[in-house]
């Protein structure tokens, strides 16, 4: 009854504590979507341990006396090409790495999945495999034709047979016929991704591969992937920064509205005292409609803050890095827990008032 009697307070109560939890919402949906990139990126989709380069063509036969000189500490070798090209699609264009190997361990050092997690095969002559973030720059899906420009001046087109999930740099994958028939260039690979056994230490095995004759340098994943968390880290202020207005936003509702409500009821308030209403019966009584109004507004910012956070994504995307569109059900109820928290804190403060 007493909800409906104030409805512009209710309105605003609703739509103060709805707009705090979507921002709440919104800011660990902002850390869901960048916390872990680097994680996945070099555990699930790049499963290799270190990139070796190499300052000579590896043939056959370096490949093959390379990997058994290792073979007891090393698990897998793939041997590829990699250079730098670029994509074009639907008038766009973009700066991306051009792989190119015909070594089957590939497929063990990469793990080539969409992003409804099907397994993508290897393409074939004529065929390229890209990663999700760059087809969407380029607005291209499977099955449509890729323009990749090399040598400054030379074109060639190939069909995309297969969008990749990735996160971190963008590539398109193709084989070493491909290369040489399309390309009109010699297959020279000079890298090789290398996957330690579990129980080898990869920076002590990457000293060992160092002082391998023809080695000219050496990536370890597990550096790459500290200095992508590195970066992230500062998103986190951001995520404070957020949840930290949202905080101050449901105090000022939650306050001034409930001041309002208490001065502009202070004759009932006293009245119901006299009737023998002890303090925290009082406080109940008038606090009631608060917690009911804070459950409506909750109920409405959530699926708010959903919408908010995938426009936030959408505009901080950058072209190295893709970011998932993803809050998990645990931030919804941390969010629940952070405004009904906030709902106590003035809760208490106001009781002080009402007595």
């Amino acid at each position: 009854r007493n909800i409906l009697r104030y409805k512009k307070r209710m309105i605003m109560m609703i739509l103060g504590i709805g707009g705090c939890t979507a921002l709440v919402t919104a800011g660990f949906g902002i850390h869901d979507s960048v916390a872990g990139i680097a994680e996945h990126q070099y555990a699930d989709i790049e499963k290799y341990d270190m990139t070796v380069m190499f300052s000579e063509k590896l043939d056959d036969q370096k490949a093959s006396d390379f990997m058994d000189t290792f073979k007891d500490e090393t698990e897998n070798t793939a041997v590829l090409q990699q250079t730098s090209v670029t994509a074009s699609g639907n008038g766009v264009s973009k700066t991306c790495s051009l792989m190119i190997t015909g070594d089957e361990n590939i497929n063990k050092a990469m793990n080539f999945r969409t992003e409804d997690d099907e397994r993508i095969s290897y393409p074939d002559a004529g065929e390229a495999i890209v990663n999700n973030k760059l087809a969407d720059m380029l607005g291209i899906e499977t099955g449509d034709r890729i323009t990749v420009k090399y040598d400054d001046t030379k074109t060639v087109e190939l069909k995309v047979t297969g969008i990749y999930k990735n996160y971190v740099s963008n590539y398109i994958y193709i084989n070493d016929e491909t290369y040489s028939e399309y390309f009109g260039n010699e297959y020279e690979p000079q890298t090789a991704f290398v996957s330690v056994n579990g129980n080898i230490d990869v920076y002590d095995m990457a000293e060992q591969i160092y002082g391998y004759d023809g080695v000219m340098g050496i990536s370890v994943n597990e550096d790459i992937k500290s200095g992508v968390d590195d970066m992230m880290v500062s998103l986190n202020y951001i995520i404070i920064l957020v949840i930290g207005c949202a905080g101050a936003l449901a105090f000022i509702v939650l306050f001034n509205l409930g001041n309002i409500n208490i001065t502009e009821r202070i004759r009932e308030i006293a009245t119901i005292e006299v009737l023998g209403f002890y303090p925290r019966e009082t406080g109940a009584y008038v606090f009631r409609e608060n917690f009911i109004l804070v459950i409506f507004g909750i109920l409405a910012g959530l699926p708010t803050g959903y919408v908010l956070h995938n426009f936030i994504i959408e505009q901080i995307q950058v072209d190295a890095v893709a970011f998932n569109k993803v809050i998990e059900p645990s931030s919804y109820m941390f969010t629940v827990l952070v405004v009904l928290g906030f709902t106590f804190i003035v809760d208490i403060i106001m009781r002080r008032k009402l007595r």
